[in-house]
């Protein structure tokens, strides 16, 4: 079986946890990261077996065309790379809680994933 390749988008702590988690699982491969800091995308990639990497999610997300797009970020990043993943082919988007930031939002969020036939999962890690 080929595995389900993925792009994190977001190479914090959090990030990091989900890169090596996906890359722990033989059904996944992280095949592009990104994040704003370059230095932050460079050590990452290090870390995950030299991944393409870039500082433009969008770009990236294009150019690989990920089964998973995941992201780390803050909240009001949401809507923006839901579209950057659809745009990009990702069959599921992957992203950290919360879904949004007003039911409004969500809404729309819903809107964008179901007429893309994407779908989705929201991390709510445990403390």
């Amino acid at each position: 079986m080929t595995p389900y390749s993925v792009l994190i988008v977001g190479m914090g702590k959090r990030g990091m946890h989900h890169g090596t988690a996906f890359n722990a699982n033989p059904r996944f491969r992280v095949a592009g990261i990104c994040d704003i800091d370059a230095k932050r995308v460079d050590d990452a990639a290090a870390k995950l077996g030299g991944p393409q990497k870039s500082t433009d999610a969008a770009a990236l997300a294009k150019a690989i065309k990920p089964d998973v797009f995941c992201f780390c970020t803050m909240p009001h990043l949401r809507t923006p790379f839901i579209k950057a993943a659809i745009d990009g082919g990702a069959k599921l988007v992957a992203f950290e809680k919360p879904v949004a930031l007003t039911s409004a939002e969500l809404l729309a969020i819903r809107d964008l994933l179901k007429q893309a036939g994407v779908k989705a999962v929201v991390s709510h890690q445990h403390r």
